[in-house]
């Protein structure tokens, strides 16, 4: 899972940019882990954002990118985990994804 956001966030995020930093945060309780996951990249569009978990979608395609990235997260943390995530997105700012699953 990490695997895939930190290589979306060097090939996408930070593909403009001569450096950039990624925040990963894990807290839990008695019931959730509860996992947050930010990178100060380039940002993602509010229409790309709604596109991101669909199989095939990508914006990088001529670079040999497949658009399955952010799919194969969303059905392992949703299908395999039983968990939940949301992403949050402000362009040329920041991209974050937030991740509740059951402990």
């Amino acid at each position: 899972m990490f695997t895939n956001l930190i290589m979306n966030s060097i090939e996408h995020g930070f593909s403009n940019k001569e450096k950039g930093k990624i925040y990963i945060k894990c807290t839990a309780d008695h019931e959730f882990l509860y996992m947050h996951y930010e990178d100060d990249g380039i940002g993602i569009s509010s229409e790309n954002l709604k596109q991101i978990y669909e199989p095939f979608f990508t914006t990088n395609r001529q670079n040999g990118n497949s658009g399955l990235g952010m799919n194969i997260v969303f059905n392992l943390v949703n299908q395999k985990l039983k968990g939940t995530m949301s992403a949050q997105s402000t362009p040329l700012e920041f991209t974050s994804f937030d991740f509740k699953i059951p402990i």
